[in-house]
């Protein structure tokens, strides 16, 4: 996941570069006499920078490697940066029970969210303009109805891998809620284990999925699925595959329909089972994943140069930061072929 940050920043269309500030939960402080500086000025806290006066529209607050833990909710209202420093595993925020980012152009990333947990709530809320990149989002997820693990009410979830989120009760809304105009590009969903809604699910007909990799997540609910629709919306270049419930006998459990979700546009697909998708050039095949780098498809994949060039913006790049289309066409999933990968290990 690298050479992200181009894209996510060209989407925001931020006016003017800003200030920058630092943060460092081990040797910084919140106080009057700490301004934000680097180094020995660093404040302590990201709600500390937040709240702060001196931070405003197209700031930047910048993350020190190491855990950053808030308690309770923390708000990103304003239009800010947030960057984590270094690869996004170095840096982690989370250990809290509510993260929101209401501002209408914020920019999360280069970091990680972990242990995020609300009980009848998004844990992670996206709103507005807002945009979660090149990010790592494990052991997120409500506990009641109507939670959900991330939430998005328009935005955009790009360049993220979400694993390792246990199964809680009810979360009839998936894992990855998408809603409104909701975006969802170049994401890995893998290793996760789903109570009944879904790792992804979408509620809206607005709603966008596409190059992405749903795989390997366990449902735990008979008759539940690894995606759900519910009113429509669009995947696009996007595999499904390898998931299953969770019995001695697994079941594949790829996608299903629920009320409204017979709308949905499908186009350039890949996923255990065709029949019943409403689109074109979808495959009913094993994306054939290689053996050496976890999730990125084999040269010999049904998946390369099958996915659906028209959707995919000029520059853009997979999951790695690697080109998007090094071949004829695209390809179908969150890499392309031959790229250097980032290694994800699923446990």
């Amino acid at each position: 996941m690298k050479r992200l940050l181009l894209a996510a920043v060209a989407a925001l269309a931020l006016n003017g570069l800003g200030s920058t500030y630092y943060v460092d939960y081990v040797n910084g402080k919140d106080d009057a006499e700490h301004g934000g500086a680097e180094g020995s000025g660093a404040w302590k806290t990201l709600a500390y920078a937040l709240a702060s006066p001196l931070v405003g529209a197209n700031d930047e607050i910048v993350l020190a490697p190491g855990d950053h833990d808030f308690s309770g909710t923390m708000t990103v209202d304003k239009a800010v940066t947030i960057r984590g420093t270094g690869a996004p595993t170095e840096t982690v925020l989370g250990n809290g029970e509510k993260l929101v980012i209401s501002a209408d152009e914020a920019l999360i990333h280069s970091l990680s969210l972990v242990n995020i947990h609300k009980g009848n709530d998004d844990s992670v809320s996206l709103m507005g303009n807002s945009v979660i990149s090149n990010a790592v989002i494990s052991n997120v997820g409500g506990g009641n109805d109507p939670a959900c693990g991330v939430g998005l009410s328009d935005g955009l979830l790009t360049h993220t891998v979400i694993t390792n989120c246990p199964a809680v009760p009810f979360m009839y809304k998936g894992l990855v809620s998408l809603r409104g105009k909701a975006k969802m590009e170049n994401c890995l969903v893998v290793g996760n284990t789903i109570e009944k809604a879904g790792a992804v699910n979408i509620r809206d007909s607005n709603v966008i999925v596409r190059n992405c990799t749903v795989a390997d997540n366990k449902v735990k609910t008979a008759g539940a699925a690894a995606m759900i629709m519910y009113f429509g919306g669009t995947v696009a270049n996007t595999i499904i595959w390898g998931n299953t419930d969770t019995s001695s006998a697994p079941v594949t459990a790829d996608w299903g329909v629920a009320t409204g979700g017979s709308t949905t546009k499908w186009t350039a697909n890949c996923t255990s089972v065709t029949n019943g998708l409403t689109g074109v050039k979808n495959l009913e095949a094993d994306p054939l994943f290689s053996s050496k780098e976890p999730y990125h498809i084999a040269r010999t994949s049904p998946c390369r140069n099958k996915g659906d060039d028209t959707l995919v913006a000029p520059g853009e790049t997979d999951l790695d930061g690697n080109p998007r289309k090094k071949g004829r066409h695209v390809d179908i999933g969150c890499y392309e072929v031959d790229g250097p990968g980032m290694s994800v290990t699923v446990r």
